[in-house]
């Protein structure tokens, strides 16, 4: 009997766990669609991926938080929000130095070649960002476009 109650009180324990992730997801995914809307409402968006996965920024080192998110590219920005997290990485146009594919950064790798990104941090520093995105030519283009425009 008392085995009995211990498998339903864990299966309980984890059923709400996933509820409770779910939720949070749901959540967090509301959270930013509404800051989309906001931030981007008069911006001429270029590019968007709302499924965009961040895989590694090269100067946080090794220890990466990846996640999906919103990706958004208009002439003056490329902006990415994390749905967990809070992961904000505003990277003005004008920084950006290269752009192309790889299968490895920042120590994290894939198997699908990612969007990476070259670019000057506000404080002057050389750092690199990689990214999964739907259409990496379309990214590629886009933003190698959007470069070359400033």
């Amino acid at each position: 009997m008392t085995n009995t109650i211990l498998v339903i009180l864990a299966s309980c324990i984890a059923s709400a766990s996933v509820v409770w992730f779910f939720v949070r997801l749901y959540r967090g995914q509301c959270r930013l669609e509404a800051n989309f809307q906001e931030r981007f409402a008069t911006a001429k968006i270029r590019l968007v991926d709302k499924v965009a996965i961040f895989i590694a920024q090269e100067l946080d080192g090794y220890s990466h938080f990846r996640g999906r998110g919103y990706l958004v590219l208009t002439d003056d920005e490329l902006y990415f929000e994390r749905v967990l997290g809070n992961k904000l990485l505003p990277i003005p146009v004008a920084s950006i130095k290269e752009v192309g594919e790889t299968r490895r950064s920042g120590g994290q790798g894939t198997v699908r070649p990612m969007l990476k990104v070259d670019f000057t941090d506000a404080d002057g520093n050389a750092d690199a960002i990689a990214w999964r995105v739907n259409d990496l030519p379309a990214w590629k283009e886009e933003i190698t476009s959007a470069i070359g425009r400033k």
